[in-house]
């Protein structure tokens, strides 16, 4: 997912017409474009698998060599609905996958292969953010805490469009879908343009019938305040929560967004340290990183040079909130039982399910619903089942499930539609 004027980066633009993605179709206006953020098993969410599908084919195409065998990055906040979807378009692409990475985690596994500290990892990249707490002052990469939101570069680009579009008198209501992209596509370029000088220059928006402004410095600031302030926020509310105020650490930029001058700036401002030089490439990171995580998965040292978290894990009650089966960030992997039942005579058990840290289950994103068939009506608060819940390396849910008296038996899990 790279800004795309970096020649030897595949960037997420697809033709879905043709099935073909990379740089061809960077400036194109029928090209499928920061996609990922609705990964989904769902129906809404079969473009953007078809998409991956295309990138990941594109991807092959670029290595220049016959590949089936791949360890894929995934943002940190993504659900098992959104792993899975990723497994999925993978497989469509004839690829098999041996294990999901977390970018922050596999960034972090690069850049300080050679160094032992406590990191914090900011990785904002076009429409995705995590940040995560990473510890490896003890050999080991230790995931202590994550978290993440559907913010990027491309909703800077759309608040930088925005602003022109108010300031300049644009007449949006005027413009056709080609128009509305070829500006977009020049604010896209005045943000470049503005980390690069620094300084104010003239927009002029005359082609698409409006007016010429000023494009200042300080505006740019206060729109790049306005677009990342959750990630901020994120970041200090994991600092709270995990760092002691003595302890020192490190702060790591991955994501081709945080080529931003300022966004460095700010954090130094937030956090009162800069961030670490970049000796590294915040677009290539994480794919570096997914490639050592690679290189431990095939020579059996994964479990003992990596650990990471999961999200929170619940089940919906009958008041519209949610009750916490997995704490978020448990250590991965893990497996735990819990034992259920229905508060109604019923043949069968229903649990829904959701991941997220919200107290209502609507504010959550629900992933599925577990299935127990007892056989026979069951009274109410009887009918005892004891579910195995056990989450992999990969943050991926699998479930199985026995009666109290030990007798194993299908439980289904019916994944988001």
């Amino acid at each position: 997912h790279s800004t795309g004027y970096l020649s030897n980066i595949v960037p997420s633009c697809v033709d879905m017409d043709s099935g073909l993605a990379g740089r061809n179709y960077y400036d194109s206006t029928n090209a499928a474009r920061s996609f990922k953020v609705d990964m989904s098993t769902g129906v809404e969410g079969l473009k953007p698998r078809i998409a991956s599908k295309y990138v990941l084919q594109a991807l092959v195409a670029e290595a220049g060599q016959n590949v089936h065998d791949v360890v894929i990055s995934v943002p940190a906040y993504f659900s098992d609905v959104q792993r899975q979807a990723t497994v999925e378009s993978a497989e469509k692409a004839g690829l098999t996958v041996h294990a999901l990475v977390n970018e922050p985690t596999a960034a972090s596994m690069y850049i300080a292969q050679n160094k032992k500290g406590l990191f914090v990892v900011y990785d904002l990249g076009g429409g995705t953010f995590d940040c995560s707490i990473i510890d490896s002052r003890f050999g080991a990469f230790d995931v202590q805490a994550t978290d993440g939101c559907k913010i990027g570069g491309d909703n800077f680009d759309m608040n930088i469009m925005r602003y022109f579009i108010k300031n300049g008198s644009v007449p949006i209501h005027r413009l056709n879908k080609d128009a509305r992209f070829e500006i977009q596509h020049y604010a896209t370029k005045c943000k470049v343009k503005m980390q690069k000088e620094r300084s104010t220059f003239v927009v002029d928006l005359s082609t698409w019938g409006g007016a010429q402004l000023q494009f200042s410095p300080q505006t740019y600031t206060e729109l790049m305040k306005m677009t990342f302030a959750e990630t901020i926020n994120c970041m200090r509310k994991l600092l709270a929560s995990w760092i002691p105020s003595t302890e020192a650490y490190d702060i790591l930029l991955v994501g081709g967004s945080t080529h931003c001058p300022y966004l460095r700036e700010w954090i130094e401002e937030v956090t009162g340290q800069a961030p670490e030089p970049l000796t590294y490439d915040p677009d290539r990171v994480v794919a570096q990183g997914a490639a050592l995580y690679a290189d431990l998965l095939e020579r059996g040292l994964l479990h003992a040079t990596v650990s990471d978290v999961t999200k929170q894990l619940s089940i919906g009650m009958w008041d519209g909130t949610v009750s916490v089966v997995v704490p978020a960030n448990s250590k991965i992997p893990l497996s735990l039982e819990k034992m259920f039942t229905n508060n109604e005579e019923s043949d069968k058990l229903e649990l829904e399910l959701y991941q997220g840290q919200n107290i209502m289950a609507a504010d959550n994103e629900h992933i599925g619903t577990l299935l127990y068939e007892y056989g026979t009506v069951q009274p109410p608060r009887g009918g005892h089942v004891i579910v195995n819940i056990s989450i992999d390396m990969s943050g991926i849910i699998t479930f199985t499930a026995k009666n109290l008296l030990g007798s194993a038996k299908t439980i289904t899990l019916r994944r988001k539609d």
